[in-house]
């Protein structure tokens, strides 16, 4: 049997001899790749409904390809058991797994509430205007009232899980004062509702961000380098999905009343 000496040498020798990969270059070819398809799409594209359609597209197709199975993205609304409805979203971030979209409409789905996990405004460019734009849109999906059903399991009937608090940030190709964002938003961040407030967001030429809150103030901003901006901005989105864990159970009997209310039965 091998001494404590013996093992520890061994152990060391078989670490040296592993072949090592460059996690920075594999991140800055990514976001190499995502920034030349936005600037490629602006510089392709005159009609700005369609610009703003065709960048929505490259952060869905981005989010789906990099975000773990239990996730879903897309763009739509979001809906209750009350027939209310959002804002429409550019991105929503969904579970599917245990709340399928409830209505599909050709390239437009009808996420329920309840299933919501984030929702992003996507922009050319992040300035104050866009960020109050994303934080009333991010309010309209927040004020839906969602149900929480009891979860059957193995083990006995769980309670019903309380529902989380949905994320909400923003995402563009720029920002149109780097120098002076974090200040500029922290006073919009100050002045607007508990709804509204934004969480994280990406600006893909100029760094990403995350906001940190007090019960009333902002309490902090994080930002990022410019070269690091896409993967700072993704595992701090990683990280805050990972802490929400699993949607609630969606009460789907909820959603059978309003209907009847509706039929006027």
């Amino acid at each position: 049997m091998a001494s404590g000496k013996e093992w520890c040498g061994e152990s060391m020798s078989m670490a040296e001899g592993r072949t090592r990969i460059d996690l920075n270059s594999l991140f800055q070819s990514t976001q190499q790749r995502m920034v030349a398809e936005l600037t490629g799409i602006r510089g392709a594209v005159d009609h700005g409904g369609t610009l703003g359609d065709e960048t929505e597209l490259a952060w869905l197709d981005f989010l789906a390809r990099v975000l773990p199975n239990r996730y879903r993205v897309a763009n739509g609304f979001v809906v209750d058991a009350d027939g209310l409805r959002s804002d429409q979203m550019d991105v929503i971030v969904f579970d599917r797994q245990y709340s399928p979209p409830l209505f599909m409409g050709g390239n437009v789905q009808y996420v329920p509430a309840e299933a919501v996990y984030a929702v992003f405004e996507v922009k050319q460019r992040i300035d104050s205007r866009n960020l109050r734009l994303a934080c009333d849109k991010a309010a309209s999906v927040r004020s839906l009232r969602r149900t929480s059903a009891v979860i059957p399991s193995a083990d006995g009937a769980l309670d019903p899980k309380p529902p989380h608090r949905i994320l909400a940030g923003i995402l563009a190709l720029s920002n149109s004062s780097p120098s002076a964002f974090p200040k500029a938003l922290r006073e919009v961040m100050a002045q607007v509702q508990e709804a509204q407030r934004l969480d994280l967001g990406c600006a893909l030429n100029h760094g990403s961000f995350a906001v940190s809150y007090g019960e009333s103030t902002v309490e902090g901003v994080v930002g990022s380098s410019a070269a690091t901006s896409l993967v700072t901005f993704l595992f701090r989105l990683l990280t805050d999905l990972q802490a929400i864990g699993t949607v609630p159970a969606i009460d789907y009997s909820a959603y059978v009343r309003a209907l009847e209310i509706d039929g006027g039965e």
